[in-house]
């Protein structure tokens, strides 16, 4: 934290519950407690689509794919294509909900879409067969628009979740049930299945029975199984009371029985949807997505050689005054408050780190910093032992996880003095999002601060803080702050990543 002057704030809150991750190679098998959050869905509402596209008209209303564009990676003229649709038992959901997903892909040169589909709702004649058309109706738009959309048409992967991974599979097995318009002569069976807590058996065992009715076989997944399938991968949870897991298993026995690639990610525990909910979880379901999809040469797998120290253990490459930041031990650590540079500037990166607090800690993390008079011209991540009563009782925009003196953090997340906290700072250009201890406690959105004296929640900002930071530019040195008003900080396992695609 810089010099500061006391001023109120107003606080946002929004209720995350926690989960936890584990997981071991050969079996797949992540564990989980029952504690629940969206993370999900708190990415989702910061997302758009770069376009809509109609690809099916009714009578009553038309159907869109929302589509994400991949930018600023070195893509072929045409891009493989990620297409999801969403779940809510064939009658409720939004393509919102497959934003995050469908928008990573993107991030990965893959075009990413979420698909519209027609819904059950009482007083409608609409059915889960008509819903299966639409899926169907999508990929054979895909193929047939292939050119003007920029996509390779031998690379589509259809994907969703719950009833909507029930229409992604349906895409590849239910030859029979079609929209009378489409031109059957045009494939709808994709290149790869992505298949996160599917509907896959609607027996009276499995889920969706009532719903489809006497004719259930031929919508269930389980009991469609045929050799010549294409690859598929398969997230889902022993904890699943929708969609039962047991279907997973036997879906897996059956396609390994019939000579088809499919592989099954199992959560002990996990109850349906249990990816979307939790950060670690998420990611590591993006993971191994982007691990099954490069194996299949469809995207370029991230390698974790991508990411690099901040600094050299000897400090080569840091900015500082002499003899008051070390390295011990593998730990950063300062004698005076004076700040530590990069020599480097920086822009779209993700940057990791574990931090330390004493008794009464003021510290922190600043990034997009004009190091010539970096505490006007930065955004500060701040760090402050919250726990002492001296924090306790500043502005909520002075404490742990506050974007300093602008935006206080969404919910406290720091540990007592004495034991390490794990950061992640993702900057996007104008975008920077916060994780402390794998929850989200800010999301700044530079552009929303365009006054000296005030910002956007209505409180006062300092005079030293006095220039906009929506006028700050988005790239610059990452620095920290040193041992301020006599108390120590220590800082580990610092790293970087360039090269993060803005949303």
């Amino acid at each position: 934290m810089r010099k500061k002057a006391e001023f109120g704030a107003f606080g946002r809150q929004l209720l995350f519950l926690g989960a936890f991750l584990t997981v071991f190679t050969g079996t797949f098998v992540i564990a989980q407690t029952t504690q629940k959050e969206d993370y999900a869905a708190s990415l989702a509402v910061t997302l758009e689509p770069d376009r809509k596209v109609v690809y099916k008209t009714l009578p009553d209303r038309s159907l869109a794919l929302h589509i994400f564009e991949p930018k600023g990676v070195a893509i072929p003229e045409k891009k493989p294509v990620f297409v999801a649709f969403h779940g809510g038992a064939w009658a409720g959901g939004e393509p919102r909900r497959f934003y995050p997903i469908v928008s990573h892909m993107a991030e990965k040169g893959m075009v990413g879409i979420s698909a519209e589909y027609r819904l059950l709702k009482k007083g409608d004649p609409t059915t889960v067969y008509d819903c299966v058309k639409d899926a169907r109706s999508v990929i054979r738009y895909l193929r047939r628009h292939s050119d003007e959309l920029g996509i390779d048409p031998d690379k589509i992967i259809v994907s969703g979740g719950s009833a909507g991974a029930h229409l992604a599979i349906g895409t590849a097995l239910f030859d029979e049930i079609n929209e009378p318009e489409d031109d059957l002569k045009v494939s709808c069976v994709p290149n790869a299945l992505v298949l996160y807590y599917p509907v896959i058996d609607t027996s009276p065992e499995g889920y969706g029975n009532k719903t489809i009715g006497s004719g259930w076989q031929t919508l269930s997944p389980l009991h469609r199984v045929r050799s010549g399938m294409p690859p598929v991968v398969v997230f889902h949870g022993t904890g699943d009371t929708v969609t039962p897991f047991e279907g997973a298993a036997a879906f897996k026995k059956v396609m390994d029985k019939a000579g088809n690639r499919c592989e099954l990610y199992v959560n002990e525990g996990g109850i349906h949807g249990y990816m979307m909910f939790q950060k670690p979880l998420y990611e590591e379901a993006m993971e191994k997505t982007a691990a099954f999809l490069s194996a299949l040469g469809y995207i370029k797998q991230e390698r974790e050689s991508e990411w690099k120290p901040l600094f050299t253990n000897s400090l080569s490459n840091a900015v500082f005054p002499k003899g008051i930041w070390r390295v011990e031990n593998g730990e950063l650590t300062a004698t005076e408050d004076q700040p530590i540079w990069t020599q480097e500037v920086y822009e779209n990166f993700e940057l990791d780190l574990e931090f330390k607090n004493a008794a009464g800690t003021n510290s922190g993390v600043f990034v997009y910093a004009d190091t010539s008079r970096w505490i006007s011209h930065s955004v500060e991540v701040q760090i402050a032992d919250d726990y002492d009563s001296v924090w306790a009782n500043k502005p909520k925009s002075w404490q742990c996880g506050a974007i300093f003196g602008h935006q206080p953090a969404i919910k406290q997340a720091v540990r007592p003095a004495g034991e390490w906290n794990h950061y992640q700072i993702i900057c996007r250009g104008q975008k920077v999002q916060v994780f402390l201890n794998e929850t989200l406690v800010n999301e700044l959105s530079m552009n929303r601060f365009t006054s000296a004296k005030t910002n956007p929640d209505g409180t006062p900002i300092a005079s030293w803080l006095s220039f906009p930071l929506s006028e700050l530019p988005t790239r610059g040195h990452i620095g920290f702050q040193g041992k301020h008003a006599g108390k120590p900080i220590w800082f580990r396992n610092i790293r970087i990543k360039t090269g993060v695609k803005p949303r």
